[in-house]
């Protein structure tokens, strides 16, 4: 019987065991764990400690939750997320510009989620692929996209069924999600062709560590990438960074095209490179001044919270109905990094259809349409998806709210 969590003890990228703490969370339930009733018995949790490999530069979670657990039923769906789907359409524009493929060439997604990633080369004349262990999102992507998904973690034993080489594959936000990297990587290298293009997409270590960004430390990825130690990773692997960008996605990523052999990277890599070094994200000492901001940024939450609610108290106004709206998967870091539970919170409102009539991880809050938020009248409104605050306050406002709402993180401010 496989252990629902065990401790990795060595770097995902280079192997060695030179491996040190630097970040020590609450312990979680898995971030998309969303529940269709609420259980007898406490939800299991897991450590979210964060290590820094020495020798490579590698961030990376020290303990692995099994994948069935976390994606068997995996409630997120990109196409919920209006700047993604156009992110990803603009993917595709950039991708037939830069004649990175023609029509007619396969493009197949590796943790294609909902297909949506894939569904602009689609409209562009590429045939398209994808593959992604959830079931649920193989039927929504046939559904919605018209795309095929096969219903799998992606292997060699997948590459060699697809029968032909890729001229592009992708993967968006899912190199992180990977424990055993080095056999994604050589399932990704047999199927890409040779003049082909890898094109990554992961969330940049930097920019959580700049803006202090635990929310998006959560089980699910345990890895955390940096430029510097995933040139490394990939030059031991016999492939290359050819370029990267910084892009907004996810609170802040980097998009890196990657190709096969030893290639010389262009100045956007070097340049990222040094920032990377130059800035102290490789120093451990970096780390103790992160985690004496987030105990400020926690009791900046507590001030601001209490303040609401005495001022509502001293102007013979009431108690107040607090609400959440939207149930990211940085929502449930959020919560239990917080100490936010369902004494705080009544409901939380929710666009994602697949999430609506559950109950969020761990602190088992009713989520609700946000129609049906917005019915309750709340008088506070705590915004977890905190990285797109201003236009979720402009939607609710839009709707007709009039209370305040609340961006908890980094440092609580209305809105």
């Amino acid at each position: 019987m496989t252990e629902p969590c065990w401790l990795r003890d060595s770097c995902r990228l280079c192997g060695t065991k030179d491996l040190r703490q630097i970040l020590d969370l609450p312990d979680t339930p898995p971030a998309n764990a969303f529940l269709k009733e609420i259980p007898a018995t406490p939800d299991p949790v897991y450590p979210l400690k964060v290590n820094l490999c020495r020798s490579c530069g590698g961030v990376q979670l020290s303990h692995v939750v099994d994948p069935q657990i976390l994606f068997a039923d995996y409630l997120y769906a990109t196409r919920f997320s209006p700047s993604l789907v156009r992110h990803f359409d603009l993917l595709a524009e950039t991708c037939l510009k830069d004649k990175l493929f023609s029509p007619a060439d396969l493009v197949l997604s590796v943790g294609t989620n909902d297909a949506t990633d894939l569904a602009g080369f689609k409209k562009r004349g590429a045939r398209v692929l994808g593959v992604d262990p959830s079931r649920r999102h193989a039927i929504d992507a046939f559904e919605t996209y018209g795309i095929t998904v096969w219903p799998e973690f992606f292997t060699e034993a997948s590459a060699r069924r697809v029968g032909e080489k890729a001229k592009i594959v992708l993967t968006a936000n899912v190199f992180a999600h990977v424990d055993d990297l080095r056999a994604l990587l050589g399932a990704i290298r047999s199927l890409l062709a040779y003049d082909g293009t890898w094109i990554l997409e992961a969330g940049y270590w930097p920019d959580l560590l700049e803006k202090s960004d635990v929310s998006n430390i959560y089980q699910e990825h345990v890895q955390y990438h940096t430029v510097k130690a995933l040139q490394s990773f990939l030059h031991a692997n016999g492939m290359s960074v050819r370029s990267v960008e910084r892009i907004p996605s996810h609170g802040g990523s980097i998009r890196a095209t990657v190709v096969h052999g030893t290639v010389e990277a262009d100045e956007s890599v070097h340049g990222l490179v040094d920032e990377e070094v130059a800035t102290g994200v490789f120093v451990e000492e970096t780390y103790a001044l992160l985690t004496q901001r987030l105990a400020s940024y926690r009791d900046s939450f507590w001030r601001t919270w209490r303040s609401f609610l005495l001022d509502r108290y001293v102007s013979g106004q009431g108690r107040a109905r607090a609400v959440g709206f939207t149930a990211p998967a940085k929502m449930t870091t959020l919560c239990t990094f917080l100490g936010l539970t369902d004494e705080h919170l009544s409901v939380i409102g929710e666009d994602s259809t697949w999430k609506v009539g559950r109950f969020t991880p761990g602190t088992h809050i009713p989520v609700v349409s946000t129609e049906d938020l917005l019915a309750a009248n709340p008088d506070l409104v705590v915004v977890f998806a905190w990285d797109v605050a201003e236009a979720c306050a402009k939607r609710l406002k839009d709707l007709g709210y009039v209370g305040k709402v609340l961006v908890p993180f980094p440092r609580a401010i209305f809105v």
